[in-house]
């Protein structure tokens, strides 16, 4: 429901459907449904400016998809490339490494907006 609502430009509804959907797959362990909800806000952030928490998500999604040997898609590259429009590429690059260096409770606090992400 998040990637329809997303679509249809209601990025506030979309957004609060990914972050529901993320709090549920936490609670029952669902890593790559995590991986989907963290990406779905990751684009909202995006494209309402939070290009820096969008920046570290996409960092630990990288990193999560490695470690299941998932390959980036076309939607993955388009959202990395309007956030390094947006930050410029050495700046990415730091926020991409921060991300990556989240723990999951630390990433996920920082797409549900639970307090500041700390690398580790």
């Amino acid at each position: 429901l998040g990637y329809a609502r997303h679509e249809l430009g209601e990025l506030d509804r979309a957004g609060d459907l990914f972050r529901s959907g993320l709090a549920a797959s936490e609670e029952i362990g669902l890593f790559e449904i995590e991986l989907s909800a963290m990406w779905g806000i990751a684009s909202c952030q995006a494209e309402a400016g939070d290009t820096v928490t969008a920046a570290r998500l996409l960092g630990w999604i990288a990193e999560g998809k490695a470690r299941l040997g998932v390959p980036d898609d076309a939607d993955d590259l388009a959202l990395e490339e309007t956030v390094r429009e947006a930050l410029g590429q050495e700046r990415l690059a730091s926020e991409l490494v921060s991300g990556a260096a989240l723990g999951r409770e630390g990433a996920i606090d920082l797409a549900l907006g639970r307090g500041p992400a700390r690398p580790g």
